[in-house]
């Protein structure tokens, strides 16, 4: 147990506290720029190039037009490609291997060794036949060897070395792993029916009603409709504060409402017949619902986080299932309600109101008018938007990005909303786009490329419309609270949303993509089940490695043509860090699913910190705020001051370890945890502005996503 100790807080981020709740300026003044010099506007990456021409046709085998799109960008950017993606040239790719090789050759350790029956001596022989067939004398890489494609197929230098160690340990297990046990597993990796995985839910005659439409056509508040008129229903949405959002919504109706994500579980009293707002990840699988809303639903296409939503689809029992996204989904919820023999009707929708690409750009600051929206993708980025609009122009700024905590996020975006205070502009990340309900009027991008986890890259034009839909908004939560009608009754002016840029040669860009039409999705995203991954590593040797034994799953796998099989590099990382500690495999899927922040894998104790600057306190936020040795501070001093709140998450981790709770059930949570205590008490030291550090991922919710699907494990069905 002291070892699981250590391993769960290794993993464990620390509580993100660091609220930034108001504005950074308690009084602004406009700044006054009648006789000072004009102000160079802000550098953003490729904006001395020329736009280059894009080509709106599309040939029957040509690639699709948002590629063109974002080609076009990287090639504006002039930026070497950081990848071993096309082209590559095998000088480089052999510099790389061999800089690599004696790292592969640590990933076979004397503790995975001792259970199957190889030495020192034994992987040293391995290793150096494993050379030999796949790098010459003269440091070039053999064409001929099995393991020479596999590396030219890999897109990053990750997945350059978690190829070299897979086909190295499968040199080193050749005499170990007979062909009886390839065979067998061959046998189990049959993933062409993921829908079976759910018998349960095969008994249920399910009508799906698919809500298709672009942002800002009613198609969600046409689903809730539908929901909040059953007597047992469940919300599945992306983000935390959106299930939040519906959560108040159905309470503010009358409606008893539970709440279930990856920090909160709210659970009615007296009854037991109320509706369910959760995540994506924590929809009840093991629960008969009347209706089941499940939003975003083209998210199922996503890398990282696309197996919850194939998960819910499939196996959500509920007689009516709503599902809310764009109408490129189309195809693969037609083909996939066929395979199921489920009904599928179709609802189309158009948007409430106008949207314009404008033909203008946003050159300075002053320009902005009430309602604007800046988006930007990094958090350092955001904060320094929100000063300089504040110093510009003497008004408030809200801030929203993925990584801001739940409440913090609602808080800003209710100051955004509310027409009667002074907070008359918005900067946010792309989590604007995941369905928050927020009154812009102009959207304007501050830079179309962001940083997608790998390398620098150009935004797709689904990520494109997503976000730039969001302009004019037709309603917001807060309105539909009080509202009781349809979507189109409540009698409010039209609204105009308007799209466009800070740089001039970026609005060509978005221009194009809103004439683009975005490829179709044609396949769901599937993960291995824990049980399949369990199943297979007993045909192994105890003590084989976690990631060859996902890796040989992925290359063995069957899928069929509407799946597409991924396990992610997060998970992959993790198995590798915890190779040196004796967990069952069940027990390290268990730790895989954990929200972990890979850049910083340090080990320790569960607090370590060698003083607590309570000097910070005496420190005015007005003249720090915004400065990264105050911010760090600001991080140290909460992270010392909710040590408590960090240990009760590291033992809620422990406890979902046996899978023997169901998460529908309510924890024991201290009065700190359930009512806020010292965590909310504590808002008045962020006004100045402190900036969360918690991981920031490419898709947003993605930490969500693991810590949830931790939680939603227990409720897969058993077949």
């Amino acid at each position: 147990m002291k070892i699981l100790t250590q391993a769960a807080a290794w993993r464990a981020a620390a509580t993100t506290v660091c609220q930034r709740c108001l504005s950074t300026t308690p009084q602004l003044q406009r700044k006054n720029t009648k006789n000072s010099p004009p102000k160079k506007s802000m550098s953003r990456v490729g904006s001395r190039h020329k736009p280059l021409p894009f080509k709106t046709s599309l040939g029957a085998k040509s690639k699709p037009q948002y590629s063109k799109v974002r080609d076009a960008v990287v090639k504006k950017l002039k930026r070497p490609n950081r990848t071993f993606g096309a082209p590559k040239t095998d000088e480089l790719l052999s510099r790389y291997v061999a800089k690599e090789m004696p790292s592969v050759a640590k990933t076979l350790t004397p503790h995975m060794l001792e259970h199957v029956g190889l030495d020192v001596q034994d992987i040293e022989k391995s290793f150096q036949e494993f050379s030999k067939s796949l790098i010459n004398d003269d440091n070039s890489l053999i064409k001929s060897s099995p393991a020479y494609k596999r590396i030219r197929q890999a897109n990053t230098p990750r997945e350059i070395t978690n190829e070299l160690a897979y086909h190295f340990q499968c040199a080193a297990y050749k005499d170990v792993i007979s062909k009886h046990t390839h065979q067998a597993q061959g046998t189990l990796v049959d993933l062409r029916y993921p829908h079976e995985w759910f018998p349960a839910t095969r008994s249920v005659a399910r009508t799906i009603h698919c809500h298709v439409g672009p942002t800002n056509s009613g198609k969600t508040y046409r689903a809730l409709q539908a929901l909040q008129g059953s007597t047992r229903g469940v919300y599945a949405g992306p983000l935390r504060l959106l299930a939040a959002e519906v959560y108040n919504r159905m309470i503010a109706k009358g409606r008893a409402c539970a709440l279930y994500t990856g920090e909160e579980i709210r659970i009615p009293k007296d009854t037991d017949q109320y509706l369910t707002s959760c995540t994506v990840e924590m929809i009840p699988l093991n629960t008969r619902f009347d209706v089941a809303v499940i939003d975003e639903i083209q998210l199922i296409e996503n890398d990282q986080r696309g197996n919850a939503w194939t998960t819910a689809l499939l196996g959500v029992q509920a007689t009516e299932v709503h599902v809310c996204g764009e109408n490129r989904t189309l195809p693969i919820i037609k083909a996939l309600c066929r395979s199921m023999g489920d009904k599928c009707i179709v609802h189309n929708y158009e948007r409430l109101s106008p949207l314009e690409t404008v033909p203008y750009t946003i050159k300075t600051l002053s320009e902005l008018e009430k309602g604007d929206a800046i988006i930007g993708f990094s958090r350092i980025t955001l904060h320094q938007l929100k000063r300089q609009i504040e110093m510009h122009t003497g008004r408030r700024c809200a801030i929203i990005y993925g990584s801001l905590p739940p409440e913090v996020r609602a808080q800003q975006a209710a100051l955004f909303n509310d027409p009667d205070n002074e907070y008359d502009f918005l900067v946010g990340s792309d989590a604007i786009g995941m369905g928050l309900n927020l009154e812009i009027q102009r959207v304007i991008f501050d830079k179309v490329v962001k940083y997608n986890g790998v390398k620098l890259a150009p935004l797709t034009v689904p990520e494109i419309k997503q976000i730039g839909g969001r302009a004019g908004r037709f309603r917001t939560a807060r309105s539909d609270i009080n509202a009781v009608d349809s979507p189109g009754d409540h009698g409010s002016k039209e609204k105009i949303g308007f799209v466009t840029t800070r740089d001039k040669h970026d609005l060509k860009l978005i221009h194009e993509a809103f004439k683009t039409t975005a490829p179709l999705i044609t396949k769901a995203v599937i993960e291995p089940p824990a049980g399949l991954i369990e199943n297979v590593a007993a045909l192994y040797p105890r003590g084989t490695p976690l990631q060859y034994i996902l890796t040989a799953i992925y290359k063995a796998a069957k899928t069929s043509e509407l799946y597409d099989l991924h396990v992610t590099r997060d998970t992959m990382d993790i198995a590798g860090l915890l190779e040196q500690i004796p967990l069952t495999i069940h027990d390290r899927l268990t730790f895989t699913r954990l929200p972990a922040n890979l850049p910083e894998n340090k080990h320790g104790d569960l607090l370590s910190i060698p003083e607590i600057p309570l000097s910070t306190l005496d420190m005015s936020p007005d003249e720090e705020s915004g400065k990264m040795e105050y911010l760090e501070q600001l991080e140290t001093l909460h992270i010392a001051l909710n040590q408590s709140l960090v240990e009760e998450k590291l033992i809620s981790t422990l406890e979902d370890l046996d899978y023997t709770q169901s998460y529908s059930h309510p924890k024991k949570k201290s009065k700190g945890w359930k009512d806020g205590g010292e965590h909310n008490d504590l808002s008045w030291l962020f006004r100045g502005g402190a900036v969360s550090f918690a991981p920031e991922t490419d898709v947003e919710g993605d930490a969500l996503g693991k810590e949830d699907e931790l939680k939603a494990a227990c409720t897969l069905q058993q077949g």
